[in-house]
């Protein structure tokens, strides 16, 4: 697999989060905290996942969902008494990295990057999600199997950020072809995912998909860009989504062999189950990190 810091999305952040990594490597105890959310979940099983390969004691806990914060609350952390504490805060603004603090409280947030995009050497401002840190930082404490095979979940924090939903985000599309370009992912036009319907295309009738998928082996490559862009001006022309989003769902799919659909889908039906108790979202949150780190799955019960 390739060093994931060879990414250009992690140019400006290398430094920092290799930072966060040694300090994690050199505690002996690593307390973790998360809200009861699907991205802060996703990564908190990298993290954690690194900690048992490398035998460093952890306690887990998780908190209510975002939803169940009063508004305009700014959560206040202190310094752990023993070990190191690292907190997923999905409420903070975004920031600019910057040097590590000497501290043994760790916050985990979006955090802003420049970078150069492509071979143009133009320079783009994005943002980098919880998922992408985490799962950087535990690559670089760890690289065993069981790291390896999480490693398709790695840009998913960024599909699930609600600017996808107005604006082009190029850290996805860099992750995404970095991990396809290892192997890790395939990445298929739409006829070629798993679904025979779908939850992210509704206003596309189902019966077009899926006699599109039928004759999708006996097209040529003109047939099947004029079939995708038919799908894309229906969607567009009754829909509000967004064009970016829409663009990855008709021609970037990603699958992998720990998936049943594609990762989008999957990412829909788990936020779909999702409860929406307190407790039940904290149990439901729980388990979900249980079977990522232990099968590197989404185990939803029936």
């Amino acid at each position: 697999m390739h060093d994931i810091f060879k990414c250009p999305a992690f140019n400006k952040s290398e430094i920092y989060l290799r930072a966060i990594s040694e300090k994690i490597a050199a505690s002996d105890l690593v307390q973790l905290q998360a809200p009861a959310e699907i991205n802060s979940i996703i990564a908190l099983s990298f993290i954690e996942s690194a900690l048992i390969e490398k035998k460093i004691n952890y306690k887990r806990r998780i908190t209510a969902p975002n939803s169940h914060l009063p508004k305009d609350e700014i959560t206040q952390y202190q310094e752990p008494e023993i070990g190191l504490s690292l907190v997923i805060d999905l409420t903070r603004d975004t920031e600019e990295f910057s040097d590590l603090e000497e501290s043994n409280l760790i916050l985990i947030h979006s955090r802003s990057v420049e970078f150069e995009l492509g071979s143009s050497g133009k320079k783009v401002v994005s943002v980098l999600d919880v998922v992408s840190q985490c799962a950087s930082i535990a690559y670089a404490i760890d690289d065993s199997p069981r790291l390896r095979k999480l490693r398709y979940l790695m840009g998913s924090g960024q599909w699930l950020r609600e600017s996808m939903d107005t604006t082009y985000d190029p850290i996805h599309s860099l992750i995404r072809d970095h991990l396809k370009s290892e192997g890790t992912i395939d990445v298929v036009p739409l006829p070629e995912s798993h679904e025979e319907g779908d939850l992210l295309l509704k206003n596309i009738p189902t019966r077009m998909i899926g006699r599109l998928r039928k004759k999708w082996g006996d097209m040529d490559y003109n047939d099947r860009a004029m079939a995708l862009s038919e799908i894309a001006l229906l969607a567009i022309a009754e829909s509000d989504i967004s064009t970016s989003r829409l663009e990855e769902l008709i021609w970037h799919r990603i699958l992998h062999p720990s998936l049943d659909f594609d990762l989008a889908t999957t990412l829909e039906k788990v936020q779909l189950a999702w409860p929406k108790g307190s407790s039940d979202a904290r149990l439901f949150a729980s388990e979900l990190i249980d079977s990522l780190i232990t099968e590197a799955k989404f185990k939803l019960s029936n």
